[in-house]
């Protein structure tokens, strides 16, 4: 780890002090990028020369076997994909990072080069503008299932060339209902989405290469929307909200088949049945876990952390900051204020869990899908794992003091009301979901595709697009600027009963916060949901990357198409929420706005401050007081019925 900590040196001084300038010669560099990820996961396409290298300069490298997966929840991998990274950063070209890539890649594991390689072209200054291989291009065996896969091989063998297969969700298993919700769970660009944002912020981040404001923070306010989102989709689906994985020593209910193989390598992700118990790995107890879990716990009461070199060395946790380092303790960046005493509570439980049908090795079993960043959200145990690790952050929110009124209250600005214009049937606060579908393009290469490109139709849930429209008012006698945040939790539980306001604040989801001038006097401001600053197009997703016109560096953001719960076919009650704040005081002059992402809610920036000083989730990021609505609201604030209403249909893109 040492040698990662030395490229610090190399990259203050030069790349990283750029921050993110302006694209220059992208086409050729993006040339060079495709040319080196043409050789990954695709053994039917030319083998990659093997340029000479000096055998002393390889340790540390290929480590990993070459038919195993990589998994940045496994702590053992991080020293080879730091050394890795390191190596990539360092360069001091672009073509300098190329050349190191070409002669890397025979001697590491293929999809730890993949993770550190895009890594690297996310954060190097010279590589901006260039597009990050998207992981469900590169590997589409971990997004498709086997069936989906076997039938283009089938359809190729037959003669079909550039065939095209159907990936539907339409059939249910009454015995595993999970399945109901598999068009959230196994969507290609929700996955893809969590690999790219542990991409852009990768727990082996060390601090000196480059600041991330808000790492902690983004970590634990962006699985809890994605827990809170697929708690939704439950409850479209009329089943309970996914309970918390909290007593280790019972046997885990939940069962998950991923159905998925690299089929290059072989390898297979386990399935686990239902009504396991959770047993020790021979490098890792349950004992362990349970003793890290308590350490958190024990600080959080205290609102101190115990610091390396002994318990006499403390760190006092502030309110401003606490959610941000508690983030870093439980995520176990490299940022830690203790990995030694508080160890990796977060990402070994992933693979505690993913080993769960095997724990000892006695069968031989490859991982499950909990293993893997761009499997494990897949799995539903996913989200009972992330549920127990909020309720750990809400332990801590729990003892911070709650706004008052006066601490919510713009004075200036009263907002009147809110209500959604939808675009298509014109109807006001009623969204329409249906199915549609888009297409996955595989290329050649592939062991199912070797000389024949492919085009999977992957079906979606979607939306009609929408307008909200705010009437506010602003009372002072000069423009201002305001910061619009807005909401959506569900407004009943499983039973038919409202949800109190205090279970709503953990299933806000945030569907979009953004900046609009406010002239003095009455203002009306709309804003269309395909604007979201949570959201990536769905032509980043599937469309031809080479195509998208799009200086966002990040590659990082929640499908579009899932922007809103699925709904039910009656129409399903949901609270919208929207909040006005003044800009003036929560913007963070020193943020770099080159550096900031599109989906900047969920993503934040690649290097630096973050645009907003206000906490993440904000005002939902402390406990309320109040014992509904009503009282909790400000006049800056205002909340409106809205209903979402399923189709069951498909309709064409």
């Amino acid at each position: 780890m040492k040698l990662f900590v030395l490229a610090v040196v190399l990259l203050a001084t030069t790349a990283i002090a750029e921050k993110c300038p302006k694209p220059v010669n992208v086409e050729a560099k993006q040339k060079m990028v495709d040319t080196l990820i043409s050789y990954i996961n695709k053994p039917a396409n030319p083998v990659p020369p093997k340029p000479p290298i000096d055998p002393k300069k390889l340790i540390g490298i290929g480590i990993l076997p070459k038919d195993q997966v990589f998994s940045l929840f496994d702590e053992r991998t991080w020293d080879e994909v730091s050394e890795v990274l390191k190596r990539f950063l360092a360069a001091p070209t672009f073509e300098d990072f190329i050349k190191v890539a070409e002669t890397l890649y025979p001697h590491v594991n293929e999809d730890l080069f993949l993770f550190g390689l895009s890594v690297a072209i996310v954060h190097r200054p010279d590589a901006n503008g260039v597009h990050v291989p998207r992981v469900h291009d590169v590997y589409p065996d971990k997004f498709l299932t086997n069936d989906v896969l076997i039938n283009i091989r089938k359809q190729i063998i037959k003669g079909h060339k550039n065939p095209v297969v159907k990936d539907t969700h339409y059939y249910h298993n009454d015995f595993d209902p999970f399945r109901r919700v598999d068009y959230f769970t196994e969507d290609p660009g929700m996955n893809s989405h969590h690999y790219h944002w542990h991409v852009l912020h990768p727990s082996i981040w060390h601090q000196g290469v480059g600041e991330k404001a808000k790492l902690g923070e983004l970590f634990y306010c962006m699985h809890r929307q994605m827990v809170a989102r697929f708690d939704s989709e439950l409850l479209s689906v009329h089943l309970p909200r996914i309970p918390s994985l909290d007593d280790w020593n019972k046997k885990v209910k939940i069962g998950y088949a991923p159905h998925l193989t690299i089929q290059r390598t072989g390898y297979t992700y386990m399935n686990r049945p239902e009504n396991l118990e959770i047993e020790d790995l021979p490098e890792l107890t349950k004992g362990e876990l349970m003793q890290w879990k308590n350490r958190i716990m024990e600080a959080i009461a205290r609102h101190n952390i115990t610091l390396k070199g002994g318990p006499g060395k403390k760190l006092r946790v502030s309110p401003e900051t606490g959610i941000d380092v508690f983030g870093h303790l439980i995520a176990a960046t490299k940022n830690s204020s203790n990995r030694q005493y508080y160890g990796n509570l977060h990402s070994y439980a992933h693979v505690i869990a993913a080993r769960i049908a095997d724990s000892d090795g006695e069968h031989k079993e490859d991982n499950g899908a909990m293993y893997d960043v761009a499997t494990s959200a897949r799995d539903p145990l996913f989200y009972s794992w992330h549920k127990f690790i909020d309720k750990i952050f809400t332990e801590y929110q729990n003892t911070l003091t709650p706004y008052t009124p006066y601490q919510l209250t713009w004075p200036d600005v009263v907002i009147d009301g809110i209500h959604i214009e939808n675009l298509k049937t014109h109807e006001e606060n009623m969204i329409h979901t249906y199915y549609t579908s888009s297409t996955l393009r595989l290329s050649k290469g592939f062991d199912y595709t070797k000389d024949s490109e492919a085009k999977v139709i992957v079906e979606h849930t979607d939306h009609d697009d929408f307008v909200y429209v705010i009437d506010i008012d602003n009372n002072a006698r000069v423009e201002k600027t305001a910061v619009l945040r807005i909401f959506l939790a569900p407004k009943y539980d499983e039973r038919g009963h409202p949800l109190t306001l205090k279970e709503q604040r953990v299933m806000m989801i945030e569907l979009d916060k953004f900046k609009a001038p406010l002239k003095p006097g009455h203002n009306v401001v709309r804003r269309c949901s395909n604007e979201s600053s949570v959201t990536m197009p769905v032509d980043h997703i599937y469309g031809d990357i080479t195509q998208t016109v799009d200086e966002d560096h990040c590659h990082c953001g929640w499908p579009e198409y899932l922007l809103v719960p699925q709904g039910d076919y009656d129409g399903m009650h949901y609270e919208l929420f929207v909040m006005a704040t003044n800009y003036d005081e929560d913007k963070d002059q020193n943020a770099d706005m080159s550096c900031k992402c599109h989906a900047h809610s969920y993503c934040g920036n690649i290097l630096g401050e973050y645009l907003d000083k206000r906490p993440l989730g904000y005002p939902f990021d402390r406990k309320i007081k109040a014992a509904g609505w009503e009282e909790f609201k400000t006049q800056n604030m205002c909340d409106t019925d809205v209903v979402i209403k399923f189709s069951g249909k498909t309709k064409a893109q």
